[in-house]
């Protein structure tokens, strides 16, 4: 489902009256040719801000905005110093009227209500704050009372700075190589960084104790005085150990501030000595004296990994090549070339990448090992606006050295390709010219129109949507594109057409390899909702799905309906919410002229937002009361326990079910327990009837976090009628992470199946992808160039896989089984058989096929998204639920067996984490669409492609060893938009159009923010207590897949130039999500963060969002330090926040600094981004321009993050 809402006018106002300064904004939902005097809820949306008389806001009204139309206020209070040490959670009062209320009393009637809704009276969140200058924070208080300052499980924070020996100097020393093109490097140990060098930072999660201790859940970052981290320390056990050992991660500079090492746990141990000393050196090259050592003449010494000078000698210690095994097997390690751009790069297991970029800057060629050994590279063009128009393959008939294939593009003139008539390359067809280095040898993949439809559309003419007709005006917008099914001809054409407003409503897709077309036609409200989609897909037969949606007045969804062919309209879901908004229940499934819903869903929350159990009436902790007719329930404990630790950071602690199923009625359940890292240790089932029948146990770790040791418990027969010990599974690792054998001393045909005792079961190729086996007996997989297999074959037979070039899978071929995937519609042909369509997927389920008549399947999924119980309706006149299966899993994915279990007869396989599981010839792996993971194991086939991301795990780590709490991949995407890079803008005029991002390259970067070749620190550099602005918000979205636009324009730039710069940035990450550059999984959200100049820029991204095939994947719009709030929209529909600062002199005009600064930076002041649903404004801040840096927000964004979760 697809949500729009945009912004036909907005009325700011300051007014001075009786109730004091307020700023009130009316943002219309109705067309209007005149302002409304008091417009209702349905005609328009109301907000206002009360000021006291220093300018401060102290209170917040969003006018009718609860689900009984009441007004919903955030009060905000001071202290003596006038900072915001508690922060409220907002409160639904009874009136509608926008009158301001004393905060007294409104702090009185808000705790409340959370007493009534939560059973708890501390609804807001508070600070202890430094009595210094700096008020750095000491504690940090969410709200609840079990986390309520005094408590004893705030989160808490130490600045100190190190002592002696306490961290390891290594440096990077480069070398320019003129034959390589590059900065060759090598590592240096030279010793310990002297006393009070570094910045020592230590934060303890709520689960530490009052008084903690370092070793025991806490997070250390150190880092130099140019802000670089340049180590981060955790403490754990490893193996068997039974004390937390330290857990290192260095990071290396070069002298130009490039990141050349980082070097994980593991790898620490083996590069550095863990002692003070090494054992005496014996060596005819050397004379020792004392704690002198003297090298002889003419004679040389290599230092291996691990040297140590004794205490109190002077010595500097280089890693010799003989140690380069260790840090290639575990370390990441990176060159640049002359102008600060990466040009080649090594990931630990991987051999090196190389990248080539043309004279904008932008990665034009990219090489991996698996790639060079067939002499190929991957390229991208792009057109005049820097848009990705086409990407492929160029073969050589020789491999040539990454310098060489650099020199040819320096040399290259063109450096953009024009749109045109009809052009054949490589007899593909494309509507662009071929001039650009690569022109020979190339094989086209993807292929990106934009601005019309001058190009083979295969069918796709433009349709009528409703009573509208698609607009021709498609200049800037992506229209089109074409992705090749690889390793064949056929293609799938995509074809985008617009309303008036460029909003998008209408998608035609037809894949020839599959047979399939599919139109998609949106019809939209004047906010932009989509009130009805239509969906006509057909492959052979046709289906016709017709998809109604209604909203509150605060664009809420309400209802879903959906009408299969002539089949009778059927409610897919109706929910209902909360007056705080949250959704408390949700009906799902039955006729649309049925009186009720299939099911009534349930929902409980606690006081922090997280999700507390579904359909669960019993307020205690160890049981679960469902309602009648219920089918499932579901109870997550945290901090509250019957058995077990109580858990006060999000972890887990305890998970109830109860369902209906015959087979087992009584209530289950697992205690979890976890180390000092947070990685499961245990998962006990302490279940009602047979406790400890499905434990999974004993599980260790390396220090990157590889499991060494687990151990089942289960059935150990396959009739499921004999329990007891199931695995006991011994992991055994190569030098750095890959995994090369597993014993199972056992020998059970259950659980893991250990076929092979050879001395390495498991081998790999070049790129870290698993190539063998034994103990599912793969003797060969191979590999597309997305790292995809698309061959496997087993012992029992052989599977075949194809895939588009964006890496969907688009065909299975298993044995004598095809599996069509065409559009989330599964079909399924046996041998020569005919192809059937099995089912195709709903928000809440499926709809399964019966010989051209549906019935919906639904599921209940838990917090995870595991499908734990699937139902349909078999009742003729009156509805009569069958549960169509029941699944319970071990934390790590493996499912459980029962007797007498519910089997699917349907052949839908999504199950963990909604995942498709691939059980053909005893692969037993699921498909989690970029690698492939084994449940049994907790282990991935392939390495992780955001590993870089993780550097401190191994990058076939399982969700950092956290399944109770996570999944992974993890479904996010944030995009980081920057503002104004200073030092870069001095060398500019203030006007210069030098400066705009389209002058330089791509806006999108993937890796990490770069300008004109120069690698930036701007979302990552550290406040006074050592955090992060990327750092917290990735904690707080808990997502690290992230990507970086550059925001930056000129001195005296204006918002609405930034704003149409972003919307050409929103084009690129269009184009590069639809060619698969920028991968997205089925739950992928989209998060745009824009500081400064980069708010205006990432609103205008977000604007182009909108209008595109990814509108659905929005979440939030996050604005920090917005500069000329006032010049720029944020789209209302999107949830937006604006974080602001009075005392900000670049975008507050504070005090006479700001005022100065009008005459350099355009003119800014404070005020709110129209559309945007919150404005917090500080105070004041200390230092940071006012409180415009970036990182000047680390901390208010913890304060406000359960404001946010709200």
């Amino acid at each position: 489902m697809k949500k729009y809402l945009y912004i036909l006018l907005l009325f700011p106002m300051i007014i001075i009256g009786q109730s004091g300064n307020f700023i009130k904004s009316t943002t219309y939902k109705q067309a209007s040719s005149s302002t409304i005097a008091s417009p209702t809820s349905s005609q328009a949306s109301q907000e206002i801000t009360y000021f006291d008389g220093l300018g401060r806001p102290i209170q917040k009204i969003a006018n009718a905005h609860s689900p009984l139309g009441k007004d919903v206020i955030v009060p905000i209070e001071y202290d003596d110093f006038g900072r915001q040490v508690n922060e409220y959670l907002p409160y639904t009062s009874s009136q509608s009227n926008m009158a301001i209320n004393n905060n007294t009393a409104i702090i009185t009637a808000l705790t409340n209500q959370y007493q009534t809704f939560y059973n708890d009276g501390t609804p807001y969140s508070g600070r202890d704050l430094e009595v210094s200058p700096l008020s750095r924070v000491l504690k940090q208080a969410a709200p609840g009372t079990a986390w309520a300052l005094g408590a004893g499980h705030e989160i808490k924070m130490d600045y100190q700075t190190n002592v002696a020996n306490e961290v390891k100097l290594f440096t990077a020393n480069t070398s320019w190589d003129v034959n390589l093109g590059l900065y060759t490097i090598s590592l240096t140990d030279n010793g310990y960084y002297g006393i009070n060098e570094l910045y020592k930072t230590i934060t303890y999660d709520e689960n530490t104790a009052a008084t903690p201790l370092e070793a025991n859940g806490s997070t250390v970052e150190f880092k130099n005085k140019q802000g670089q981290v340049v180590l981060k320390r955790t403490y754990g056990k490893v193996g068997t150990g039974t004390i937390n050992e330290k857990h290192d991660t260095y990071y290396v500079y070069d002298i130009y501030g490039n990141l050349t090492y980082v070097i994980p746990p593991k790898a620490v141990d083996l590069v550095v000595s863990t002692s003070n000393s090494q054992t005496d050196i014996t060596s005819t090259a050397i004379v020792t004296s004392g704690n002198t050592l003297n090298l002889k003449a003419s004679n040389s010494i290599k230092l291996l990994p691990g040297f140590h000078a004794q205490s109190g000698s002077t010595f500097s210690a280089v890693i010799d090549n003989s140690g380069q095994s260790i840090l290639d097997d575990l370390c990441y390690q990176y060159k640049y070339d002359h102008l600060n751009r990466l040009v080649e790069k090594k990931l630990p297991g991987k051999q090196w990448e190389y990248i080539v970029y043309d004279k904008l800057d932008r990665p034009v060629l990219t090489q991996d090992a698996n790639l060079r050994a067939q002499n190929k590279w991957l390229f991208t063009k792009y057109d005049a606006f820097n848009r990705p128009i086409y990407a492929g393959d160029y073969t050589k008939t020789s491999q040539n050295s990454r310098i060489e294939v650099q020199g040819i593009v320096d040399a290259s003139i063109v450096l953009f390709e024009n749109k045109q008539g009809s052009n054949s390359i490589n007899n593909t067809t494309i509507y662009y010219s071929n001039n650009a280095f690569p022109n020979t040898g190339i094989n086209i993949f993807t292929i990106n129109y934009y601005d019309d439809y001058n190009f083979d559309i295969n069918g796709g003419v433009s349709e009528n949507v409703g009573t509208i007709t698609p607009s021709t005006a498609t200049r800037s917008l992506p229209t089109g594109s074409k992705i090749r099914i690889l390793g064949t001809n056929n293609w799938t054409t995509n074809v985008i057409y617009y309303d008036q407003k460029g909003r998008s409503i209408y998608n035609y897709s037809k894949n020839d390899f599959l047979g399939l077309t599919q139109k998609v036609k949106t019809e939209l409200d004047f906010e932009g909702k989509a009130t009805k989609t239509t969906t006509k897909h057909i492959k052979g037969a046709t289906v016709d799905i017709i998809d109604t949606f209604t909203y509150d007045n605060q664009s809420r969804l309400l209802t879903q309906t959906q009408k299969i062919n002539s089949q009778a309209e059927e409610v897919i879901v109706s929910n209902k919410y909360d007056e705080l908004g949250q959704l408390f229940q949700k009906g799902v499934g039955g006729k649309l002229s049925a009186a009720n819903r299939l099911q009534t869903v349930d929902y409980v929350y606690n006081i922090r937002g997280w999700l507390k159990g579904i359909n669960d009436t019993d307020i205690t902790n160890g049981n679960i009361t469902m309602a009648s007719g219920d089918l499932f329930g579901f109870k997550i404990n945290y901090n509250n326990p019957i058995t077990g630790t109580p858990l006060y950071n999000g972890n887990i602690s305890q998970t109830f079910w109860k369902t209906t199923n015959p087979v087992n009625t009584s209530l289950r359940n697992y205690t979890y327990s976890y180390d000092a890292l947070n990685r499961l240790t245990e998962a006990v089932d302490n279940s009602a009837i047979n406790p400890g029948r499905y434990n999974e146990q004993e599980i260790k770790y390396d220090k990157n976090g590889n499991i060494t040791r687990l151990l089942r418990l289960g059935n150990t027969n396959s009739a499921v009628t004999a329990f007891g010990t199931m695995d006991n599974l011994f992991y055994t690792y190569d030098a750095g992470n890959k995994l090369i054998k597993v014993e199972d001393p056992l020998g059970t045909t259950e659980g893991f199946q250990d076929g092979s005792h050879i001395a390495q079961e498991y081998t790999y190729d070049d790129n870290g992808n698993m190539k063998t086996d034994a103990n599912k007996g793969i003797t060969s997989i191979i590999y597309n160039h997305l790292n995809l297999p698309t061959d496997i074959t087993l012992a029992a037979g052989a599977i075949h896989y194809d895939y588009d070039a964006a890496g969907v899978k688009q065909r299975k071929i298993a044995g004598t089984i095809t599996t069509d995937y065409a559009a989330g519609f599964q079909y399924e042909k046996v041998g020569t058989g005919t192809q059937d369509l099995k089912f195709f997927p709903t928000t809440e389920g499926y709809a399964e096929n019966n010989s051209g008549t549906f019935a919906y399947i639904y599921q209940y999924k838990d917090h995870l998204g595991n499908v734990r119980l699937a139902y349909k309706d078999v009742g003729t006149s009156t509805p009569s639920l069958q549960i169509v299966e029941e699944s319970n899993y071990y934390p790590f994915g493996m499912k459980q067996k029962v007797a007498g279990e519910v089997i699917n007869q349907t052949g839908y396989k999504y199950k963990y984490n909604g995942k498709e599981f691939q059980d053909e010839l005893g692969l037993n792996f699921y498909d989690y669409g970029a690698r492939k993971y084994d449940p049994a194991l907790g282990h991935w086939m392939n390495m992780d492609p955001l590993s870089e991301k993780y550097e401190t795990l191994s990058p076939y780590n399982y969700v950092s060893n956290n399944p109770v709490n996570a999944i992974d991949p993890d479904g996010r995407l944030i995009v980081y938009v920057n503002g104004l890079l200073f030092s870069q803008a001095l060398k500019m005029k203030l006007t210069s159009n030098d400066y705009k991002p389209e002058r330089w390259g791509t806006q999108i970067q993937t890796d990490k923010l770069s300008f004109n070749g120069e690698d930036i620190n701007y979302w990552d550099v550290q406040n006074s207590e050592g955090i992060t602005t990327r750092g917290e918000i990735n904690r707080f979205f808990n997502d690290d897949h992230n990507v970086y636009v550059n925001g930056s324009h000129h001195f005296r730039s204006q918002a609405s130039e930034r704003f149409e710069m972003g919307k050409k940035a929103g084009n690129e990450l269009i184009a590069q999500l639809q060619n698969g550059t920028i991968e997205l999984t089925n739950e992928e959200t989209i998060k745009i963060v824009g500081h400064s100049q980069g708010a205006a820029h990432a609103a205008g991204m977000l604007t182009q969002l909108l209008d595109s095939p990814f509108a659905n994947r929005l979440e939030a719009g996050i604005y920090l330090s917005p500069h000329q709030p006032g010049g720029f929209t944020h789209p209302k529909e999107i949830f937006g926040v604006q974080f602001s600062t009075k005392t900000d002199i670049v975008s507050s005009r504070a005090g006479v600094l700001g005022h100065l600064m009008e005459l350099f930076n355009g003119s800014s002041e404070l005020k709110k981004i129209t559309g945007s649903d919150f404005m917090l404004v500080r105070p004041e801040h200390k230092g940071n321009k006012g409180g415009h840096d970036v990182e000047s927000w680390d901390n208010i964004l913890k304060q406000i993050n359960d404001f946010l979760q709200k």
